[in-house]
């Protein structure tokens, strides 16, 4: 299996590789989809993705560099912040959205989003790093054993395609 199973991975990545913001593979495209705040990491980034893979990470459409505003190891640690507040709260998922380069939070309910973005003032996290949406069903906003059937892609559903990604929870969520 090619593709990361853990984000311990991406940030050893991170770490290594300055401005290094994640990374998704776009399936529409065939491309890896690499978020960097500087894109003269970019040698350094596909080196490191090659290396953490056995060299089997860049697919037939090649790699493509969007210009990231946040580094991952940055996303990690106020997702980790947050975690440590939101547990309580009937959050249904929090994770690293990869394809937006944001956590991506979502929520059950008006109230539950308030008191979020109030956690996430407390923590000093920036409302622009963090997409809440808002869903009416209580319960996972996807289900992760869903994933595995379709082949490698158990990082996250930010690989799947576009139209297969965005689940109808509610107005907020939108494509980005």
């Amino acid at each position: 299996d090619p593709f990361p199973t853990s984000e311990a991975m991406l940030e050893e990545i991170a770490k290594a590789s300055s401005g290094f913001g994640g990374y998704y593979i776009d399936r529409d495209a065939d491309q890896i989809m690499i978020w960097l705040i500087d894109a003269d990491q970019r040698a350094t980034v596909e080196s490191r993705l090659i290396g953490a893979f056995d060299g089997d990470v860049i697919p037939d459409g090649g790699a493509r560099i969007q210009q990231g505003r946040y580094e991952f190891n940055e996303l990690k640690e106020w997702q980790r912040k947050l975690d440590k507040r939101v547990w309580n709260r009937s959050v249904t998922y929090m994770g690293i959205a990869y394809d937006m380069n944001r956590i991506r939070i979502t929520v059950y309910g008006e109230a539950v989003k308030s008191g979020v973005l109030a956690d996430m003032e407390a923590e000093g996290v920036p409302g622009e790093a963090v997409v809440i949406w808002v869903t009416n069903q209580s319960g996972p906003a996807w289900d992760p054993d869903s994933l595995v059937a379709r082949g490698p892609c158990v990082v996250s559903p930010f690989c799947l395609p576009a139209s297969e990604r965005y689940p109808t929870a509610g107005p907020e969520v939108q494509p980005p």
